[in-house]
């Protein structure tokens, strides 16, 4: 079948695999502004999102700005050549991890600290373990193709806990998304899903544990 593209409403509407999905078939079919067009949705969908996480990286709302920009060139112009979700998101991550150390290489200042998250342990490095895993990019790989399996919904608050975000401000963000249309996300749900999440991710990237986790 003939490639067919798409405009950016329509690109709006698909899951984050779907859109992968759309920008391999893209790629493939030598459609590269249609690769950047679904790039730039799957970008700019978690925006506020990644501001959120470079801004408590950096500590100044203008340096990421600036950083976030230019996570987002990158990423438009990087060539891409994954074949599934977790890929594309591992390139993304890596991509941004990067550009927030090079602002702190070359303005010689320290990493700030991390400020003490009141909702429990949620940060991603503390999923992976510090030594127990070839490299975060490989975890970050079977972390997304864990996600995969979940709903849009329930991805994106698995995300969301990922980055550090507390469960409170989670289940705010989803109701006021309103991304199911379904009853009121409250924080027990959001931890809930979380939890299912650590259990079903924890043999995948520990599998020598016997799937004890």
């Amino acid at each position: 079948m003939s490639f067919r593209p798409k405009d950016e409403y329509q690109l709006s509407k698909l899951s984050d695999d779907d859109l992968v999905a759309y920008l391999i078939a893209a790629r493939d079919s030598g459609h590269d502004d249609e690769v950047r067009k679904a790039t730039g949705v799957l970008v700019y969908s978690r925006y506020r999102q990644q501001l959120a996480f470079i801004r408590k990286k950096v500590r100044s709302a203008e340096d990421a700005e600036d950083i976030l920009a230019t996570v987002i060139l990158d990423m438009l112009s990087a060539a891409f050549r994954g074949n599934h979700t977790g890929q594309f998101f591992s390139l993304f991550f890596t991509i941004r991890d990067r550009r927030i150390a090079d602002y702190y290489e070359k303005a010689g200042r320290e990493p700030e600290a991390e400020p003490v998250n009141p909702d429990g342990p949620a940060l991603i490095e503390e999923l992976l373990g510090s030594e127990e895993f070839a490299s975060e990019s490989d975890a970050r790989m079977v972390i997304e193709q864990c996600l995969s399996a979940m709903s849009h919904r329930d991805q994106e608050i698995v995300r969301m806990r990922m980055e550090g975000f507390p469960s409170k401000e989670v289940a705010y963000r989803i109701n006021q998304g309103n991304l199911d249309g379904k009853t009121k996300m409250t924080p027990a749900n959001v931890d809930q899903i979380y939890a299912r999440f650590k259990h079903r991710l924890h043999p995948e990237l520990f599998p020598e544990d016997g799937g004890d986790g």
